[in-house]
């Protein structure tokens, strides 16, 4: 975003704004740049406007210069220009309104379809909302990423972007409040012409700069945003810990559905009787892992046939720091507290969520992610989706949910009136013509619908989920009940994780699509 943006503040600040001024004012195009000169110089060095509002103060006065001599006063004059400057920090700053740009870009991001009307509203509500100071814009990001449904880090994305806007922000406000100032005050002096021919060539050329701009950026190619198809299947994990796990595992990682046991393979020595699981794993020297190999971006297949993803990474780190080996089983959802209670394995991992049931049944780690619900549909159906009230309108729409008894229950609570397709995974989802949608949490919604060409995800509005995880679905990690040591251990390991900034790093690159190079 940041290139476009940056050449359309360009245009802005260094022809349309200067060119127009010299159709309704008798001052030429050198004089108005060379008067506003070093206010635009002070904007870019300090990236304050405000900074800048003397230097403008100061080029206004001479340009009432041009004006003959005692049809001005300059004390007037001088309390003209204040009064409109006042007016125009807040008001003039068209810096703010680069936001309509990166909710686009945002949208575009994240792969969220705006519909016809919101794509109409949007300049409509970015002029209420863009109105104060350069500050204010970051309020006005999170109000409208909020009702056009974008994901809550869209705020940290808008922030993260203007250490390089701003700049171009800036100077387009600067810009402005020259051009406010000096139509204002020879306004008041009567001095105001217009010159047709100024103003159509300022039009004129600005249109087709930014049809040069927008050209422009259609040569770059398609989009490919960082997390596409090609990116999570091409993704692999950090070369240091994945020189660890080749060197530490007990048993390759199942791949797919394989919950068969490969050539040479054996069950590890569960240990004596009646240890807790740190102490089991300490005497043994193997970390027993539960698995679904189908949930990306949390643990899945990638191009290569390895298993990856952040809570594999998250599994191999913490197997570092215990310096243990590494046993993998896949788990099924409907047995999954089965399994944890049974004890065949002391950690489970693949994008798991925190509920009632769980916290009651099983030691459940702290929580390391938030997602909300999401659907997946076919774009070309987007509509049809966008809402809780939207979807009671369909008649018996089918959903496909993955046999999980949490996801199951959830479905039929929050769309009654759908039909359900339960499915142990969402791999032939294109090919399902009898599904409208499929139900999942937002990130893992995002990622595979980025992955199907045709697809988007949508978080449809009103709709929610447990009231306990406040509208969202909690990320954990789940072990066997009556494991204190081991989740003492694992939760302070994970403290350390994101005191460090590790967790922040996997995040980024995993989940939240923020990185700009490979794994380290």
């Amino acid at each position: 975003m940041s290139p476009f943006s940056s050449l359309s503040a360009l245009v802005l600040t260094f022809w349309t704004l200067p060119m127009l001024l010299t159709a309704f004012v008798p001052l030429s195009y050198r004089e108005i740049l060379a008067g506003f000169r070093e206010a635009l110089v002070i904007a870019v060095v300090t990236s304050l406007s405000v900074a800048a509002l003397p230097l403008i103060q100061d080029a206004v006065q001479k340009f009432t210069g041009r004006i003959k001599a005692g049809e001005t006063d300059s004390r007037q004059t001088t309390e003209i220009i204040e009064t409109s400057l006042s007016v125009s920090y807040p008001l003039a700053q068209i810096g703010n309104f680069f936001i309509l740009v990166f909710l686009f870009y945002a949208a575009y991001y994240y792969y969220i379809p705006l519909d016809r009307l919101q794509i109409l509203e949007i300049p409509f509500v970015t002029l209420l909302s863009g109105v104060g100071s350069p500050t204010s814009s970051i309020g006005a990001v999170t109000f409208m990423a909020d009702w056009l449904g974008l994901p809550g880090r869209t705020t940290d994305l808008y922030v993260e972007t203007m250490s390089i806007t701003r700049y171009a922000q800036v100077i387009t406000s600067v810009a402005a409040f020259g051009f406010v100032t000096t139509i204002v005050v020879f306004m008041f002096y009567g001095k105001v012409r217009f010159n047709p021919r100024a103003f159509v060539l300022t039009l004129a050329v600005t249109a087709a700069a930014f049809s040069g701009i927008w050209m422009f950026g259609r040569w770059g190619g398609d989009h490919v945003a960082l997390h596409s198809a090609p990116t999570y299947m091409t993704a692999s994990l950090p070369q240091a810990v994945q020189s660890y796990s080749d060197a530490n595992l007990a048993s390759p990682p199942p791949v797919g559905n394989d919950t068969k046991k490969h050539p040479g393979q054996t069950d590890p020595d569960p240990g004596p009787r009646g240890l807790k699981s740190i102490q089991r794993i300490e005497t043994t020297g193997v970390l027993r892992v539960g698995v679904n190999p189908n949930v990306m971006p949390f643990s899945y297949e990638n191009a290569r046939g390895e298993l990856i993803g952040f809570d594999l990474e998250m599994i191999y780190r913490f197997a570092q720091s215990m310096d243990v080996k590494l046993v993998f089983r896949t788990y099924d959802w409907k047995t999954l507290v089965d399994d944890l209670k049974a004890g065949k394995f002391d950690i489970a991992i693949g994008g798991l969520y925190i509920t009632d049931d769980r916290l009651e049944d099983l030691d459940v780690s702290r929580p390391y992610f938030e997602s909300p619900l999401a659907l997946i549909v076919r774009t070309s159906r987007l509509q049809d989706f966008r809402s809780r009230r939207s979807i009671s309108k369909l008649d018996n729409p089918t959903i496909a949910v993955f046999d999980d008894p949490v996801l199951i229950n959830l479905t039929r609570r929050e769309f009654p009136n759908a039909s359900l397709k339960i499915v142990q995974n969402y791999d032939q989802l294109e090919n399902w013509r009898d599904a409208d949608a499929a139900i999942w949490t937002w990130e893992q919604a995002r990622a595979l619908a980025i992955s199907m060409k045709g697809y988007s995800a949508v978080v449809p509005y009103s709709v929610v989920v447990p009231s306990d995880n406040a509208n969202r679905f909690l990320f954990a990690y789940l072990m066997p009940p009556d494991s204190p040591g081991l989740l003492t251990y694992f939760n302070y390991w994970l403290d350390l994780l994101k005191d460090s900034g590790v967790l922040e790093d996997m995040t980024r690159r995993w989940i939240n699509p923020a990185s700009t190079g490979p794994a380290d």
